[in-house]
């Protein structure tokens, strides 16, 4: 599923030998891929060559062609898991290891206080307080291996 602007479509590809099929929406387009180097395309639709500037950022995606362009962005199979967290809970985005708890149960803290650094894929990833509120529950320990969604720290 792909959003452009408020509409969400299906899209897909398929290759069939000799051109990717775009499918958007229920509707197939054949298109060839003439060249690509970088962020530069140039593609072939209905016998019609066009040059493409595709950039990602994230999920999203910018496209510029001849004197129009679009941006879409990927719609997640899967709901975040702290999408679904209670008011007051911090979760963990990723799996990975508890490599710090700077906090204790009776903290007062404010928006934007490290709260539990997470370390995933020889990287750090600072949890951090999303607004004011007292610590009111740590499940976690230094040196825990925790799962994505598991839940870190309670705010109250």
């Amino acid at each position: 599923r792909w959003r452009c602007g408020a509409a969400e479509v299906e899209a897909g590809v398929t290759d069939d030998g000799d051109s990717l099929v775009v499918d958007v929406g229920g509707w197939p387009q054949p298109v060839r891929v003439l060249a690509h180097q970088g962020d530069a395309w140039t593609v072939e639709i209905d016998d019609v060559a066009e040059n493409w500037r595709v950039a990602r950022v994230g999920d999203t995606f910018y496209v510029h062609f001849g004197d129009g362009e679009a941006f879409v962005e990927r719609v997640p199979r899967f709901v975040p898991p702290e999408a679904t967290a209670e008011p007051g809970t911090l979760v963990a985005t990723t799996p990975g290891k508890v490599a710090r708890v700077a906090v204790s149960v009776g903290d007062a803290v404010e928006k934007g206080t490290l709260l539990v650094v997470l370390e995933a894929m020889k990287m750090e990833h600072p949890i951090t307080a999303p607004l004011a509120g007292v610590i009111a529950e740590i499940r976690v320990r230094v040196g825990d291996n925790v799962a994505q969604g598991a839940l870190l720290v309670r705010l109250q």
